[in-house]
């Protein structure tokens, strides 16, 4: 069973998460010009916050198995994410198509803000080929971590039978593999969630154990995070290692930092899948009116990268609690009765 303790924490990380993934998408490409922008911007972005997906599926993995005993259970769980995955991944693709459609309908923003290619591929497209563009690539391109979680999700039978014959072997292959096929790097990270889950790990144990370690983990995370806008191809394929070692930092420091200070954070921490869903192509609006509001400088460029992201959320959340009220049953659809 997972403890309150622990259950607010992996709440608390889902939204925390988050805030990183909106970092992810912080970054301009006017900033490129501009050699300490394009480093810090790639500091922070794919070296720390890079770490948000890999956690995700970790959190996601761990979750799905919590509680399987047998078999059958995984297809029970397989039916319940039918309303909290699929039909959300369905409407917000849709609703990222709408978006776009209607900014096309305006001359004066037309060209900053629709991705016309989207628009034109599927004016010309088959339907099957609409199909694959829609929700298959998908069209809402930050969606992929639900397309792939599907599919893990879809395996996870498999998976159980898998982890309960080579237990932790299987980890240890799928990390082995994903340092040449990248796809299976969040796959191992999904399969070490799940096997902490199954085998009943003690996740205060654990985080004690692993405590021990924390400089390791620290000087492997920071390291990979300092050299990675370097992009030096030869550290690509332990990507999954050393944003395991992000993750690992992180989760510890909760237990020394964050405690006692995130409890004014709880009316604020449900929100974080409508925040995924609903930040683009919102987010690349605000980024653009910012930047030509004030100008493409230096200054401007990193100010904007840092307070962006937190605008956005800001203003998502009031949308989020505005369409509560008014559309509760709507709110709960899109969200997969999320709360």
């Amino acid at each position: 069973m997972l403890s309150q303790y622990n259950s607010h924490k992996i709440r608390f990380f889902s939204s925390f998460l988050i805030l990183l993934v909106v970092y992810l998408h912080s970054y301009y490409l006017e900033g490129e010009k501009y050699p300490e922008c394009n480093y810090i911007m790639n500091f922070v972005g794919g070296g720390i916050c890079g770490l948000a997906n890999y956690m995700f599926f970790l959190i996601s993995g761990y979750l799905f198995y919590l509680n399987i005993k047998n078999h059958h259970d995984t297809f029970v769980k397989i039916k319940k994410r039918c309303s909290t995955l699929l039909v959300p991944y369905i409407l917000w693709n849709l609703i990222f198509i709408l978006w776009y459609f209607c900014l096309s309908l305006i001359p004066s923003v037309q060209e900053l803000f629709v991705n016309g290619s989207i628009i034109s591929q599927l004016e010309d497209s088959s339907l099957l080929e609409i199909f694959y563009i829609v929700f298959l690539k998908p069209a809402a391109f930050q969606l992929w971590f639900l397309r792939d979680l599907m599919l893990f999700v879809l395996l996870s039978p498999l998976i159980w039978w898998l982890i309960k014959k080579a237990g932790w072997a299987l980890v240890v292959v799928l990390f082995g593999l994903g340092m040449f096929i990248p796809q299976v790097g969040f796959a191992a990270i999904f399969v070490l969630g799940g096997y902490i889950s199954l085998t009943n790990t003690d996740l205060d144990g654990l985080t004690e154990q692993l405590s021990r370690l924390m400089p390791l983990f620290v000087i492997v995370f920071f390291a990979s995070a300092i050299v990675y806008p370097m992009h030096l191809v030869y550290l690509k394929p332990f990507a999954s290692f050393t944003y395991l070692s992000g993750i690992i930092t992180v989760w510890c420091l909760y237990d020394k930092f964050c405690v006692y200070r995130v409890k004014w954070l709880e009316p604020y921490l449900g929100y974080s899948f409508f925040i995924y869903c609903f930040h683009m192509p919102f987010f690349n609006i605000i980024k653009k009116l910012m930047l030509m509001a004030l100008g493409d400088f230096k200054i401007n460029i990193m100010l904007l990268y840092f307070l962006n992201p937190l605008l956005t959320i800001v203003i998502i959340i009031l949308i989020a609690k505005a369409i509560q009220k008014f559309w509760p049953m709507a709110y709960m659809v899109l969200t997969g009765s999320r709360k």
